[in-house]
């Protein structure tokens, strides 16, 4: 690989990732790209993972974006109401998206992420040129010490959460790619340690996480829950396997 575009694969890595890395580490994840097959051919100048059908990138900040964006998490965690069911949602897809827009704002590049999954392929008579995102989750560098307590040695890492899927495309590995995308983000932004939190009788979403290589490590406290009527979370953490496999 010619130091040119070695030193243009640097430089969009700072422009758009936020971070510096020298030539000598691109090549270290470009080799490790090419031997998970995770980075999609067209390198790492868009895409972050490409896999089962679909791609996984970054938000662009466009308005349409964004509101599919809001569009997409709003329907994934909207509690459906009696009565004036379509007016809540868009209530609450309104502070989707103004949650979206503080983060974005208020956050470093390399302090957090939009990222949006869409498929690889379409045609002119798919409906998901005109809606084709699929997916999304949040990526936050956090420090709460809760969680920290469970990391030898670390002082910050990667929080997962609002992860989301369309209900059409739901089981199609969707989520899983997601995750590989939050994997390899950690290693671009030098973190050794994600964390995320599911509700312990969610055992659909628990088996996705621990397919991923995450482990239950606490639950919320009693007083949390069964005194109060809440869903009990269970917190679950792993050690980036491409850290992992990169320091091997």
């Amino acid at each position: 690989m010619s130091k040119k575009i070695l030193n243009l694969m640097a430089w969009h890595f700072h422009n758009f990732w936020g971070i510096k890395l020298n030539s000598g580490r691109i090549v270290g994840i470009v080799e490790e790209s090419k031997e998970s097959e995770v980075t999609d051919a067209e390198g790492l100048f868009g895409n972050l993972v490409t896999e089962f059908g679909w791609r996984v990138r970054r938000l662009v900040e466009e308005e349409d974006e964004m509101r599919n964006v809001a569009q997409v998490q709003a329907e994934a965690f909207h509690i459906p109401v009696v009565f004036f069911n379509n007016l809540f949602l868009e209530f609450f897809k309104a502070e989707v998206l103004a949650a979206l827009l503080y983060k974005i704002r208020n956050s470093p590049p390399n302090r957090y992420a939009c990222l949006v999954a869409e498929p690889t392929h379409s045609s002119d008579s798919d409906p998901l040129v005109h809606q084709r995102l699929v997916g999304v989750v949040d990526i936050t560098v956090s420090t709460d010490k809760d969680v920290l307590d469970h990391l030898e040695g670390a002082e910050e890492y990667l929080y997962v959460s609002g992860i989301a899927v369309l209900n059409k495309f739901r089981r199609q590995k969707v989520a899983t790619v997601l995750l590989k995308a939050c994997d390899l983000l950690s290693l671009l932004w030098g973190f050794d340690y994600l964390a995320l939190r599911a509700y312990e009788d969610d055992s659909a979403a628990r088996k996705l996480y621990t397919n991923a290589g995450y482990r239950v490590v606490s639950g919320d406290p009693v007083w949390m829950t069964t005194w109060i009527g809440k869903k009990r979370r269970i917190l679950m953490i792993k050690q980036s396997s491409l850290c992992v496999s990169l320091v091997k």
